[in-house]
This record gives structure tokens, sequence and C-alpha cells, in this order.
């Protein structure tokens, strides 16, 4: 019986938080970027629940995600790989990047080849309101790792730098990790430039750029 009563407890909790995440999605679906709810009460009713008003808040697009929209668009994509040896490797690509789900994710689909094989890889882009982070995540047709990492963006720059963890290409096991540092830099409403690079010896190396101009 002290069973079934503690199921049946969870249920109904379970099936509270889900009507309040629902109900928040509701009212935010068609929020603007950048907007943040109103929670002054109409004359006559009563005050939204802190609660769900803070929800709502957290779930709104606010003026970080705006600073994405640079990323919007159909891209050519030129990469260059070092491949050690002072030998380079460079391939061309195309990018579409769009916003989903009301403007709170953008996802790239990135087309082309990598060492004349076709590849695809695709990124969620956004910004995290209870890390306070910008994120971007990344898989691709020749991984099986779900790569993520997090960073800032330096407004004097026009850059975005997210820190992770990756595949250290050095390791001939193929099993070691290593510190990784990806940045974007907007150069300009038509171009922007993405650089990976990897810890090697106590420092930063560049091992990947790619220079997207816009179609």
């Amino acid at each position: 019986m002290k069973k079934r009563m503690r199921l049946a407890v969870a249920l109904r909790n379970l099936v509270g938080c889900v009507a309040l995440v629902g109900a928040g999605a509701l009212i935010t679906s068609n929020a603007v970027s950048g907007n943040e709810p109103d929670q002054k009460p109409a004359g006559g009713q009563p005050q939204m629940d802190p609660a769900m008003a803070k929800m709502i808040e957290m779930g709104t697009p606010g003026k970080e995600h705006a600073l994405l929209d640079a990323m919007i668009g159909d891209w050519n994509a030129e990469s260059t790989v070092d491949m050690g040896q002072g030998q380079t490797m460079t391939s061309k690509a195309t990018s579409s990047n769009h916003w989903i789900l009301d403007n709170r994710y953008i996802q790239q689909d990135y087309a082309g080849d990598m060492m004349g094989t076709p590849f695809t890889g695709m990124s969620l882009i956004g910004y995290d309101k209870y890390k306070k982070q910008f994120f971007a995540s990344w898989i691709d047709s020749m991984s099986t790792m779900f790569y993520i990492s997090y960073g800032e963006y330096d407004a004097a720059t026009k850059t975005f730098t997210f820190e992770g963890t990756g595949p250290d290409c050095q390791d001939p096991s193929g099993t070691k990790m290593c510190s990784m540092q990806n940045k974007v830099q907007i150069v300009s409403k038509d171009k922007h430039i993405f650089t990976m690079s990897s810890m090697k010896d106590g420092k930063m190396v560049e091992g990947m750029k790619i220079v997207y101009t816009r179609k």
C-alpha cells in the first residue's frame, strides 16, 4: 500500500511539472528574441506564480541569442587542415544555418568532403541562460562522438570562444583526449571564420580553419 501511495505522489508531481513546462512553452511560443515576459498583473487578476514567471524568463531568448544571428544564412565554406610536417589539406563545402525552436538554437548543416571522402556534419549553437554561457555541439559522418563546448563572447573582437575536450589526434591508440578551443570570429555580415585548436606541449595549436562566405 505504501509503495502504491509513493508511486501515486510521484506521478502527481510529474504530471504537475509537465503541465507547468507546457504552459510556459505555450506562453513563450510567440516571444520575440530579446524580450522578457511582462510579469505585471492586469487589473483585478492575481500575480503570476514566481516559479512560473522565472521559468518563462529563463526560457525566453535574450540579447545573447541575438548575437548569434550573424551566423544565420547559406554559406560557402573553405577549410584548411594541418596534416603535420608542414603539409595542409584544403577542401570546399557548403553550410546552411537556420534558427529552430522559435529562435532558441541555430542548427548548422554542413556538407562537403574530407580527404576525398563525402563528409557531412551538424551543429547546434545557443546560449544557456542557466549556465550563462554560449554552447556548441557537433556530430558528423566520420565520428561516433558527441562533442560539446561552452564559451564566451568578446564584443571588442566580435569573437565567440568555446572550450571543450576532444580526441588527441597525435595519440596512435586513439583513446586519449585533450583540451580543445574553437573560435568563431565575425568578420562582417557576409563572412566569419572558424578555427579549431588543440593542446600540444602545453599550448593551444591551430589545426583547422574554415572561412565562411555568404552565398
